[in-house]
């Protein structure tokens, strides 16, 4: 007992006691908050028609728009399409081919393709998996009931021009119609596309693994340096000790990036980006949240370890990882933009399963936050007077 009472005698154990009641208030108070409604935003999804049919198609067109719980935009050129969705834009593309009329009427099946964005949040991807099935359904009904129609009306059509009798003509009809009824309704066959899937499922959990292992790892590595700057503050001017540091934030990024890459490929995984832009993407991860993670530190002293906890559950939120940012609160997707890890996660998005453009767009922004974070901790190293433990 003397021995556990000892242990609160030291400020450190209460500390750690609290922080273990902020993790689980802070992450239930964002989680609960930024998924709150999620699945009444499902009209936020984005689904493209590309019609290649006058008939029919622009039928079955307007109906899709007028019915379908998403965004439906239309597009004449199946590349226009795909191009938007290679810019994340849009989610599933669904195209209807040029003879699809011709085919019904033929007897023939023809298929409707649904292209699904594999770059995109687990949930999304759920989400346009079922909906093409349900979309196929529906179109099978209606199409079901249009040959029917079609076959009876040319039947009878045919009956009255070479029977004598209207009566026998009509019997003849009333028979034909019951056997229709047994007729294969799925006239339409769905070819669902998923363009880079990943080989595996463990590829797809990579974006949230990565984001997860590197802000706390970035977390706890700038933590640790604050505490030898503060133990070395007696011996050190507080520029080499912050120039220092940043050193070693650059070569452990430079590291990281290289093992990060390492461990990828041992694992199978294949990269749709080259070498070199994966490697530069891997080294702005680190290098971003290590900037991030300290300027927390540097400003608010450990107080900012609790803010750095915060920011780890609203980037985990709002990174698009787990659900999509279009089905986020109005809240969270405005303060995506402010976070790296919406950017890392779309940049993983481009690393894995494609679209290099949009990789420098991301690279682009890291380097911005990267910028000013970096800004923000000279400004606050230069206004402080000697040598300080917390911001040196």
């Amino acid at each position: 007992m003397k021995t556990f009472k000892e242990f609160f005698k030291y400020r450190e154990t209460f500390v750690g006691i609290i922080i273990a009641f902020v993790f689980m208030l802070v992450f239930f108070c964002v989680w609960m908050t930024g998924y709150h409604g999620v699945t009444n935003r499902t009209d936020h999804l984005r689904i493209a028609i590309v019609n290649h049919d006058a008939a029919l198609g622009n039928s079955i067109k307007k109906s899709l728009k007028k019915n379908l719980p998403f965004k439906v935009k239309y597009y004449s050129k199946k590349s226009a399409a795909t191009t938007s969705m290679a810019h994340r834009n849009l989610d599933m593309i669904i195209t209807i081919p040029k003879n699809f009329t011709k085919d019904i009427q033929s007897t023939k099946k023809p298929k409707i393709e649904y292209r699904i964005s594999q770059a995109n949040a687990s949930l999304a991807k759920s989400i346009m998996n079922s909906a093409a099935t349900s979309i196929t359904e529906k179109i099978n009904s209606k199409i079901h009931v249009y040959q029917q129609q079609l076959i009876l009306k040319k039947f009878s059509e045919g009956l009255e021009q070479k029977l004598p009798q209207k009566s026998v003509a009509v019997a003849i009809s009333s028979t034909l119609s019951s056997a229709l009824k047994k007729t294969n309704q799925k006239a339409v066959e769905s070819n669902i596309v998923q363009p880079n899937k990943a080989k595996d499922f463990s590829i797809t959990m990579i974006p949230l693994l990565v984001l997860l292992a590197s802000f706390v790892g970035s977390m706890i590595m700038s933590l640790n340096l604050n505490t030898v700057s503060s133990k070395i503050q007696d011996k050190f001017d507080k520029w080499p000790i912050f120039f220092s540091k940043q050193a070693i934030n650059i070569i452990m990024s430079l590291v990281l990036a290289l093992f990060t890459i390492i461990l990828m490929q041992c694992f199978g995984v294949d990269f749709k980006t080259s070498i070199i832009e994966t490697g530069t993407f891997e080294f702005f991860v680190y290098f971003s949240f290590l900037c991030f993670t300290q300027m927390m530190l540097i400003v608010f002293g450990m107080g900012g370890m609790l803010l750095n906890i915060l920011s780890l559950s609203v980037q985990l939120v709002t990174s698009g990882v787990l659900v999509p940012k279009v089905m986020l609160s109005s809240f969270y997707q405005a303060i995506s933009g402010y976070f790296p890890a919406s950017y890392i996660a779309d940049g993983y998005m481009s690393v894995l399963f494609g679209g290099s453009n949009r990789l420098t767009y991301d690279l682009v922004f890291l380097l911005m936050i990267s910028a000013i974070m970096f800004i923000i901790c000279v400004i606050r190293v230069f206004f402080v007077k000697g040598k300080n433990p917390q911001v040196a």
